[in-house]
């Protein structure tokens, strides 16, 4: 195979960048699949998902009824509901999403007929979370946001929701909408401000012809129990400036948390990972504004004006290793022991709802495998107690199944273990290669023919590194 020349130092401002002749090696490639095929969630099984031969009502009975589940388990189920339209399609968004169109109609009704085949078979078991992602949940009309409400209500056990979450943007929000979720029980606001500045808005697609300020008062004096705020760094036009006008507008919101992403160009966009001075400037735009927000950030948690600035949309549910139920276009499912599957995207969503893409579970010791995974690669410590009640693992046999494989990167305290090694490139490249999980199933996923012979390091700062 011919490779290209790599860019000069000079030209890319790091080191020369040698041609590849051989394979890269196992753990780099792994580690570039899995930020390139999965962006920014690193939820591990996701990567192998295959189409599937299987009905994914038997999947949800039979894991329900399966003795082997620990009641644990049973009583922490989240529900995830995916609304792909949006207002406007931004440019930098990899996730599955579509313009409001003449199928909405047709969505809600699929929509709605999962929701009334799913609610008969999850009869007594109640739900901790309920989370609404997109696509932009919030530009449905207050019509079809009531429905879908009242359908969920009615179909499901949610009195005992500790978390209630929606994403939106600011172009969709009206007072007849923020009552509304008040009145179905709203906890967690999240809206997508990613950056004030105009024209950086409309470099990317985003730019809706509103009064974003009278957006921003209408926030201000409707309140939710968790307001967050997305801020993205490293898109086209984003600059120091405006990144710290975005994050000091957010702040004066008293937000509850600030979740702060990266661009990475994802399959699609078109970005020439060969122009050495296009990447240079997104590696280093990246770097600078990431540095500069995270630093605005954690002054003001420090002076207590935020809580806390984390990644996490499912908190509950990803802090957990819960199951999760995924309703609507492209939703994840996970029945933690049994599988994990996705529901088609939306145009074959439309079609037929129930050709679905997945990855059986190979047992306890996989399972925790992705539990420390995606709780190290969150930073977030790995709860021997919470282990045990999902588990069945008591804590001396987790430290031990953890520390074999990574043991001179964490720190075991108060019965929980951390993370203490380098963070970004270095830690999602040492959790990869220590968990086995990813080997066998590696070969079945094409490597992205873009990034061939591409220097592995150079690539691994570009995709992964903030």
């Amino acid at each position: 195979m011919d490779h290209a020349e790599p860019p000069a130092p000079k030209e890319l401002g790091v080191a020369p960048s040698p041609r590849y002749d051989e394979p890269m090696t196992d753990p780099v490639r792994r580690a570039l699949i899995a930020k390139t095929y999965t962006q920014l969630n690193h939820e591990l099984p996701i990567m192998f998902y295959r189409s599937m031969d299987r009905d994914k009502y038997q999947l949800w009975k039979d894991w329900l009824v399966d003795p082997q589940i620990r009641p644990a388990l049973r009583r922490d189920l989240g529900m995830y509901v995916h609304v792909p339209y949006c207002t406007q399609v931004c440019s930098f968004c990899y996730l599955e999403k579509r313009l409001i169109d003449h199928t909405v109609p047709d969505f809600m009704d699929r929509l709605l007929t999962e929701i009334e085949a799913f609610g008969p078979l999850f009869k007594g078991h109640g739900f901790k979370t309920l989370y609404f992602g997109g696509g932009t949940p919030g530009s449905l009309s207050v019509a079809r946001l009531t429905r879908l409400f009242t359908a969920l209500q009615s179909s499901f056990d949610l009195t005992a929701l500790e978390e209630f979450g929606l994403e939106t943007d600011l172009p969709s929000l009206t007072e007849a909408k923020l009552r509304c979720y008040q009145e179905f029980g709203l906890t967690r606001l999240s809206v997508g401000l990613q950056n004030v500045d105009p024209s950086v808005l409309e470099q990317n697609s985003r730019l809706h012809g509103y009064n974003m300020e009278a957006k921003l008062q209408l926030l201000e004096s409707v309140r939710f129990q968790d307001l967050n705020l997305d801020i993205i760094v490293g898109i086209p036009g984003s600059a120091l400036e405006n990144v710290e006008q975005t994050v000091q507008r957010a702040l004066r919101l008293r937000p509850t948390r600030v979740s702060l992403y990266t661009f990475n160009p994802f399959d699609g966009y078109g970005f020439d990972f060969k122009d050495a001075r296009a990447v240079e400037q997104l590696v280093t735009g990246r770097r600078e504004q990431y540095s500069l927000a995270k630093q605005l950030l954690d002054d003001a948690e420090a002076r207590g004006d935020l809580p806390n600035h984390d990644n996490l949309q499912l908190d509950l549910t990803m802090r957990r290793h819960c199951p999760l139920l995924g309703l609507g276009p492209s939703s994840n499912n996970r029945l933690p022991f049994h599988g994990y599957y996705a529901n088609p995207k939306t145009h074959e969503y439309l079609e037929d709802p129930n050709a679905i893409r997945g990855w059986m579970s190979d047992g306890a010791d996989q399972e925790l495998e992705f539990h420390i995974y995606n709780r190290l690669i969150r930073d977030l410590p790995i709860d021997l107690r919470l282990v045990r009640a999902i588990f069945g693992a008591l804590p001396s046999e987790t430290h031990a199944f953890a520390t074999k494989r990574i043991g001179e990167h964490l720190d075991f305290s108060d019965g929980q273990l951390r993370w203490t090694g380098n963070g970004g490139v270095e830690r999602h490249l040492r959790l990869l290669s220590a968990l086995d999980v990813t080997r066998e199933h590696l070969d079945r996923v094409a490597f992205p023919s873009e990034l061939e012979g591409l220097d592995e390091d150079w690539l691994l700062e570009l995709l992964i590194g903030y």
